[in-house]
């Protein structure tokens, strides 16, 4: 059985059985303690709460050892006896304390934003970019076509080491007339302020379930394309692999499009956002909202959609792909790979790579607190990298 005084003589264990380093467990036990007091006050304050203030049992476990049993339980995702049993505590001690530090460590750690499913989502048709302002992806250029130059990814993201670009090929600075954008009337409330390289990195996840008994929610939960009864939930990174946004989960039989336009994804993002996604996407970009930009040198106006969405082409039924389009689906795929990535790294934790076992109502905010491990990861590493400069 592990004690308090057990996990701080043997730190190896915290990272096997928690999947955190020993010192990052310790100061989010800090973290905690800080945060606790005001915490409880506001959770045993909630208005469905019949218990008068100050009523119900003490807490059976330590905080140590009530954070321990929740972060083991998202790693392993082991039965909760077999949890409680390594800490001296009971399956409903697990059980209860999942639902009260959920939230807390939400908060805490370096977790994404949850967007919700807007009802009537879908843009008015006046927000629609016209047919002749963007290119459909699945429409196959012709063999000697070439892609504009703002279709195609930054080359830094794509050229090898040893690939330089001549001189000449790159305007100079003071060549470029500086422009400004005019803000339509009506603008969103954009809830990602800055993104790390500005982009945005869009792909969902699906996790499987146990069957519903009912056969509606039977046919909502089945995914045709896992073959199983599945949860499904949306990802936003940006490319430098930091995990942004997650949607709302969803049943498994949603289609990632719909999801995307249900809790408006473009919507959420800053002008200027360059969105990449893979081919179950398709038709984004038709959906991109055009702004005003005027030329502070020449005062010309023109209307250009404000993000820059980019989905790989899809093979034409009995076609193939020209060398064009192959080079920009391998382009896109260089930079999306990213939130890929992203997705691999939350599978680390248990609870999210095997069959869901807790209420669906908890799924998100699971997914929430470990995308929110996964950040926390993802600064540590990167800061570890980062040369120190004297």
């Amino acid at each position: 059985m592990f004690t308090e005084k057990e996990l701080h003589k043997h730190p190896s264990l915290i990272k096997a059985f928690m999947g955190l380093p020993a010192e990052v467990f310790w100061q989010l036990i800090t973290d905690i303690q800080t945060r606790m007091s005001e915490y409880e006050a506001q959770r045993l304050a909630r208005s469905t709460r019949r218990r008068a203030m100050g009523g119900g049992r003490a807490f059976d476990q330590p905080l140590v050892i009530r954070v321990a049993l929740v972060l083991t339980y998202l790693r392993l995702h082991i039965i909760q006896e077999a949890v409680a049993g390594l800490y001296g505590a009971t399956q409903s001690d697990v059980s209860r304390e999942l639902r009260r530090l959920l939230p807390l460590l939400a908060e805490l750690l370096p977790s994404p934003a949850v967007w919700e499913v807007v009802e009537e989502a879908a843009l008015p048709a006046e927000a629609a970019l016209p047919a002749e302002a963007a290119l459909p992806a699945e429409a196959a250029l012709p063999a000697e076509a070439v892609l504009p130059a703002e279709a195609v990814l930054p080359a830094e993201a794509v050229l090898p080491a040893e690939a330089v670009l001549p001189a000449e090929a790159v305007p100079p600075a003071e060549a470029v007339p500086p422009a400004e954008t005019v803000p339509p009337a009506e603008t969103a409330l954009l809830s990602l302020v800055a993104l790390a390289d500005g982009r945005a990195l869009v792909d969902a996840t699906e996790q499987q379930v146990y069957r519903p008994q009912d056969s509606a929610e039977q046919k909502e939960f089945y995914s045709g394309k896992k073959k199983q009864f599945t949860l499904k939930t949306q990802f936003v990174t940006d490319g430098e692999h930091h995990i942004e946004a997650i949607s709302i989960s969803v049943p498994g039989a949603t289609h990632d499009k719909t999801l995307c336009d249900g809790v408006q994804t473009l919507e959420h993002l800053p002008d200027g956002t360059e969105v990449d996604a893979d081919k179950g996407y398709q038709g984004l970009a038709k959906q991109v909202r055009l702004v005003t930009v005027r030329n502070t040198a020449t005062g010309v106006e023109q209307q250009m959609p404000r993000l820059l969405v980019q989905t790989p082409f899809k093979k034409p039924k009995g076609g193939a792909l020209t060398a064009e389009q192959n080079a920009f689906n391998l382009q896109v795929s260089r930079v999306r790979v990213r939130v890929e990535h992203c997705i691999g790294w939350v599978k680390n934790w248990a609870i999210i790579a095997t069959r869901f076992r807790c209420a669906h109502g908890l799924y998100t905010l699971i997914m929430q607190v470990v995308c929110g491990l996964v950040n926390g990861q993802t600064q540590r590493w990167q800061a570890a990298k980062t040369p120190v400069v004297a």
